[in-house]
């Protein structure tokens, strides 16, 4: 361009004039370019004025006019000064080529030119070739820098956007240099309406080009909008099966962005890249039929459930093939669980058998999946997922594709970041989140699938649990997930006291509310157990009385639902929040069926637990009976394992007990056990053993306690006993005597049968000894009187 501008600099002042006048025009014409469409380039009518002033001003005045028409035809349509200035160096580059052409053409052809051909006659026949090779030379030079440039820049073939995009440009060139051509015979012949001829020429293929690549435009645009609605329904769909999953909507869009560019760093086919890009958004929906629970099971899966889970990469390969898209999409979707080490699903496929886009997509969906919140696990950091995806390197990835990834994976978080996705997937995304918007339709989904499934785990659990504690903090948890509420108190009534006492509080508050208690019509809570209905909606303040009365501040509002079956009050839920100004209809629908849930499942659980006190406890005395004693050996027998220090085993057998139970009857030998038992009880320590054997044979576990302790224990035992009176009326009373045998584990026995045998025998030779030294049991005046009598 600067030998350009040097050699414009001699020119005569005619010629000067000229080419201002030719530059003015350019100006003007390069105001109103035709773009190409796809191309970021444009067309004028300036063509014929640039081989015109081929022919008059040379070589140097076809550079300076052509760049100046390149530079602002690319301002216009691009606006980047860069770019233009880029076009206007390609077009000096092509258009110095092509003025050697021309010239060169002519001096072959045995025309006496120099480089400067003005106003000098030619033959037609010679100006029209030179012209025609110079123009096809301009072209194909022209546009495959331009191609060339532009495939670098977007990193596609050169020459597919040469003949994609500039092929059918050529014939505005050809018809510019025709026109010079006439223009010129016209000027040495003074035949100006010759010259007036060349302007529909000119014109003409300006306008058309407009017309056709205006119809062009519309139909790429149609075309475009049409693949852009295309990939949204098939986003749409994505995120709606991973909103089940409770998966974020950026997941598969960054699996996308993963996925294809990995590929492109790799340089894969076009076709590759194309169904990656498929694939990523499709990948799940397979799981279309995986049922909810298993997708959103808490805890680790059963052997069926995996191989129910298994089944989704074949269901999505076979929807995925309906759709006969032109890329093969289907087998990315089908094989991108299958691992490396040929342990994958759901062929087994090993090493290169799988796919490359089948793997790639693997690696990019393990690794965003790492970063998304799932309900059986926390999200993992970028490093925990960095190193999550070495460690299966070589076994479940590919290592050569997971090393390319790691290695890219800075870029590929700059173009996520780029598109408005957050990096990392939440288990929660409120609407109006600053890295895009939750739409409605999602949350829905979202919100349906999770109360679905928490009302699925509701029932399982709450059926099965036997275990009132456990049973309630499961509640507790689950009232929390499907309704907002920082504090969740489950009450359970007693109707021999009539009020109702707080067995579970969760969340804010949670420590000074548990054993909270309510009486019937006190606060919101009393009125909702009162008069059997919910309550929702009501300032805390009507609730929190007393002692409580500083925590209402805390929060906004609240709901009541009392648990009841048919008209058995069993207790009442309650929640509180901070954050919502009242509960909703939907709130309360869900609270409801919570509600009947936990009531029978609390019922059923508090009536199993009084099943189960009644079989391990004596009806008469209170005590635990023999079945207790046998659970209550086996967990002495574990903590003296455990800890290797022996324990206790001793049997009480009352002595002459027969003679009550003849000379006062069944009854009050039946309240002289109850009453032996307190006094047996009185003597342990709280944390000792003891249960009615049989009859009037009791058992106790005393661990922690040497021998001397024990013979003190067991004399301040007889003595209690002997000592005791059963005041039968005001002139009667009762008393019995007492035999005591003790056995120790594990040095009598290891069983229970062993050491009740040894215990036994202790106590019976215990008996004999008292038989011995008093004969038998001494008995009020009364009753040696009735005995004589009957004697």
């Amino acid at each position: 361009m600067a030998w350009a501008f040097y050699g414009c600099l001699a020119f005569s002042f005619s010629q000067l004039a000229l080419l201002g006048i030719f530059a003015i025009i350019v100006g003007i014409a390069g105001l109103f370019p035709i773009r190409v469409p796809n191309a970021l380039v444009g067309i004028t009518a300036n063509d014929a004025l640039v081989f015109l002033s081929l022919i008059y001003g040379g070589i140097p005045a076809a550079v300076c006019l052509g760049a100046l028409d390149a530079f602002l035809c690319s301002f216009r349509l691009n606006k980047q000064l860069n770019e233009s200035l880029m076009w206007a160096t390609i077009r000096t580059c092509s258009i110095f080529a092509a003025g050697l052409c021309f010239y060169g053409i002519l001096i072959l052809s045995g025309e006496s030119v120099a480089f400067l051909l003005g106003t000098q006659p030619v033959q037609v026949q010679s100006l029209m070739t030179a012209l025609s090779i110079t123009a096809l030379l301009y072209f194909c030079l022209n546009s495959l820098l331009i191609a060339s440039f532009l495939a670098l820049k977007n990193q596609q073939n050169s020459f597919g956007s040469f003949f994609g995009d500039f092929i059918g440009i050529s014939g505005s060139i050809i018809a510019g240099a025709f026109a010079a051509g006439i223009i010129y015979e016209a000027v040495l012949k003074s035949n100006w309406f010759l010259g007036f001829l060349t302007l529909p020429i000119i014109v003409l293929p300006y306008f058309a080009y407009r017309i056709y690549f205006q119809r062009l435009e519309e139909k790429s645009h149609e075309s475009i909008e049409s693949q852009r609605l295309y990939m949204s329904a098939i986003e749409a769909l994505s995120n709606a099966i991973d909103a089940r999953e409770q998966l974020t909507p950026g997941h598969v869009r960054r699996v996308q962005i993963y996925a294809v560019e990995t590929a492109k760093i790799m340089n894969l086919p076009h076709d590759e890249i194309k169904s990656l890009e498929l694939a990523a958004l499709l990948h799940g929906v397979g799981k279309l039929a995986v049922p909810d629970y298993i997708l959103n099971k808490p805890s680790s899966l059963t052997q069926p459930e995996k191989e129910r889970v298994k089944m989704h990469p074949l269901v999505g390969a076979e929807i995925v093939k309906s759709v006969n898209f032109p890329f093969p999409v289907a087998n990315a979707v089908k094989y991108y669980n299958e691992s490396w080490d040929g342990y994958g699903y759901p062929e087994g496929l090993r090493g290169e058998e799988t796919p490359i886009a089948a793997r790639i997509l693997g690696i990019a969906d393990a690794y965003d999946t790492m970063r998304e919140e799932r309900p059986f696990r926390a999200i993992a950091s970028r490093e925990e997922a960095r190193r999550m995806l070495l460690a299966g390197a070589g076994t479940r990835f590919d290592p050569k594709l997971v090393d390319i990834f790691l290695r890219h994976l800075a870029h590929f978080e700059k173009k996520i970041a780029a598109a408005g996705l957050p990096l990392e997937g939440r288990g929660e995304i409120e609407i109006g989140n600053p890295f895009g918007v939750m739409p409605h339709y999602l949350e829905q989904i979202r919100r349906t699938n999770r109360e679905v499934f928490a009302l699925y785990e509701l029932a399982r659990v709450s059926s099965s649990s036997l275990d009132l504690r456990e049973l309630l903090l499961f509640l507790g948890k689950k009232v929390q997930e499907l309704v907002p509420c920082e504090t969740c108190v489950i009450y359970l009534y007693d109707a021999a006291e009539g009020k109702a006492r707080a067995a579970h509080a969760t969340g804010k508050n949670a420590a000074f509310l548990r054993e909270r208690e309510v009486k019937l019509g006190e606060g919101v809570v009393g009125f909702a157990l009162k008069n059997g209905k919910a309550v929702s909606s009501v300032n805390p303040a009507l609730d929190f009385l007393g002692d409580y009365a500083l925590i209402a501040q805390e929060y906004l509002t609240m709901a009541v639902l009392p648990l009841k079956i048919g008209d058995r009050l069993i207790g009442a839920l309650t929640v509180y929040s901070e954050k919502i100004l009242g509960y909703d209809e939907e709130h309360l629908r869900l609270l409801e069926t919570t509600s009947h849930v936990a009531a029978e499942a609390i019922a059923r659980t508090i009536q199993h637990a009084q099943s189960e006190t009644l079989a391990l406890t004596d009806a008469l005395t209170g005590l635990p009976n023999a079945r207790s004693l046998q659970l209550q050996f086996e967990k002495e027998v574990s903590r003296s394992q455990r800890t290797d220090r022996p324990f206790q085993f001793i049997m009480f057998d009352l002595d002459d007990f027969k003679l009550v139970n003849d000379i006062f009857g069944h009854k009050i030998g039946d309240q002289m056990l109850c009453e032996i038992a307190e006094v047996l009880r009185a003597q342990l320590r709280d944390y000792d053993f003891i249960s009615r054997y049989a009859g009037d044979e009791f058992v106790a576990l005393v661990p922690e306690i040497n021998n001397e302790r024990m013979q003190e224990l067991c004399y301040r035992i007889e003595q209690a006993v002997v000592n005791f009176r059963l005041q039968v009326d005001d002139e009667r009373s009762a008393r019995v005597g007492i035999s005591i045998g003790a056995a120790e584990y594990p040095a009598h026995g290891e069983t229970l049968d062993q050491i009740m045998v040894a215990a036994d025998q202790n106590m019976y030779s215990a008996k004999a000894i008292h038989k011995q030294q008093s004969g038998s049991l001494r008995l009020p005046k009364e009753a040696e009187i009735l005995l004589q009598s009957i004697n």
